[in-house]
């Protein structure tokens, strides 16, 4: 755990998100929520909008995703890397750094709240946290290669260590 260089902090703010949800095109799926690790369906996130007189569907609706929040639903903004450009650039950056895939995905979390279940992802992360104060559970992979699979696991499974990191600054 370390601090973010200036410019990675930077990177986006909670306000950027505050943003999105109301002067933005942002799509369902691009924008999801997950609840206790159920996805939140797209109706309860979307709305219908008009563009050019025609009625077009899954539209972010920024008042329905703040109830969401406000319900306990962690909300996620896909693939920042292909539309937002500060994330573009330090994705960029960090793929040549270290000669891999790079991509970046936003979760936003009320405080209070648990943000996905216990799981295992199929990438290494790197997490830049924007506000607030986090605790990880980081768990030891399997010792049986055969045993691993991304998605949700059992909390007890393996090793567990707590890390909590708090951003520079707290929106």
């Amino acid at each position: 755990v370390f601090d973010a260089a200036p410019d990675v902090a930077a990177l986006m703010s909670r306000q950027d998100l505050e943003d999105w949800l109301d002067c933005s095109l942002l799509h369902y799926p691009v924008l999801n929520a997950m609840r206790g690790g159920t996805p939140v369906p797209p109706e309860e996130l979307t709305r219908v909008m008009h563009v050019s007189g025609d009625p077009r569907g899954g539209y972010v609706d920024g008042a329905k995703v703040r109830a969401q929040s406000a319900a306990g639903a962690t909300v996620v903004v896909q693939n920042l890397h292909e539309w937002h450009r500060p994330a573009q650039r330090l994705c960029r950056r960090l793929a040549r750094l270290f000669s891999a895939k790079a991509g970046a995905v936003a979760f936003w979390t009320r405080a209070g709240q648990d943000g996905l279940r216990v799981h295992r992802d199929d990438g290494h992360l790197f997490v830049v946290q924007i506000s607030g104060t986090k605790r990880w559970y980081l768990y030891d992979t399997p010792r049986d290669t055969a045993d691993w699979s991304p998605g949700y696991v059992e909390s007890g499974a393996g090793v567990e260590v707590g890390v909590e990191t708090r951003a520079q600054t707290v929106d």
